[in-house]
């Protein structure tokens, strides 16, 4: 007759310190999505030809300024069968892209309404810069862009829909000499350094004397000795605007949307900016 042998409590106490526990993932190796979208350019991919120009045109522009790109699509209702393929799609995308380009790309698909999803994933990832595109017909001042600019604190670039990229040779700003300025400048030169780009900045209201006049010109000294990048002054934005080609890509433009709504408006009644920007191929720069 044979006798079973039960262990004990003692001996499965010792068998179960004596196993291996399994090891915690660490922040690292969760924190790596996050780190790669931190250095990256988040492109919103809607699936259209305009948004397959802005992502050639964020792959080029990634290329020269040594980042990943992040593809973003955010569809308002998706089934598990039509998401499936979406993500079929975007890692064959992104597959092909990694294949070719010395850069990483990667994607996220987010449901529900393009502009929460762009603003969430701009304030929880805090990419570079996002980049938008522009159909010919997009109203300037009420657009998808402009709303998502105002709400986040990276900049937002607005890329036509016949533009290629080139490199920059151009940055035109827009100074009022206000407290933002500087911030604005900053963000702008990490983007000039990359492509080496001059930055012109250009002034807004019309000087009424010359002792407002010396007063501005002070200022815009002052803020060119603390930036670590040159620009030099344009004149006035009335008379720059005109001068740029409309299909001259190696431009870019930059818009401060958090000013208060006249800036817009004042620059639109001094020139006509909302039929300029609908045919021209100068990409936008939003902040």
């Amino acid at each position: 007759m044979t006798t079973i042998l039960r262990p004990t409590t003692a001996t499965l106490k010792q068998n179960i310190n004596k196993t291996p526990r399994q090891p915690k993932p660490t922040k690292s190796a969760t924190n790596t999505q996050l780190v790669n979208i931190r250095n990256s350019i988040m492109v919103y991919y809607d699936h259209t030809k305009s948004a397959q120009a802005t992502l050639d045109y964020a792959i080029e522009m990634a290329t020269k300024l040594q980042l990943a790109v992040t593809i973003l699509s955010s569809p308002k209702k998706i089934n598990f069968l039509q998401q499936n393929r979406r993500n079929i799609e975007l890692r064959k995308l992104c597959k092909d892209i990694n294949s070719k380009y010395a850069i990483k790309v990667t994607y996220l698909i987010k449901k529900g309404k393009p502009v929460g999803n762009i603003i969430a994933c701009a304030n929880d990832y805090d990419p570079f810069m996002v980049l938008m595109p522009r159909k010919t017909k997009l109203k300037v001042f009420n657009s998808l862009a402009v709303e998502v600019a105002g709400e986040i604190k990276q900049p937002v670039l607005v890329v036509p829909k016949k533009a290629s990229y080139q490199d920059l040779d151009e940055i035109i700003y827009t100074i009022n000499y206000g407290k933002r300025d500087y911030k604005h400048l900053r963000k702008i030169s990490k983007i000039a350094k990359g492509t080496s780009a001059f930055i012109n900045v250009a002034t807004l209201h019309k000087l009424r004397n010359t002792k407002q006049q010396s007063m501005l010109m002070h200022a815009f000294r002052m803020m060119k000795q603390r930036m670590n990048y040159p620009f030099v002054y344009a004149g006035k934005i009335y008379k720059k605007l005109p001068m740029i080609r409309q299909e001259d890509a190696s431009k870019m433009l930059v818009i401060k949307v958090k000013h208060p709504k006249n800036y817009l408006y004042q620059l639109a009644t001094h020139f006509d900016l909302k039929n300029y920007l609908k045919v021209s191929a100068v990409p936008t720069l939003l902040l």
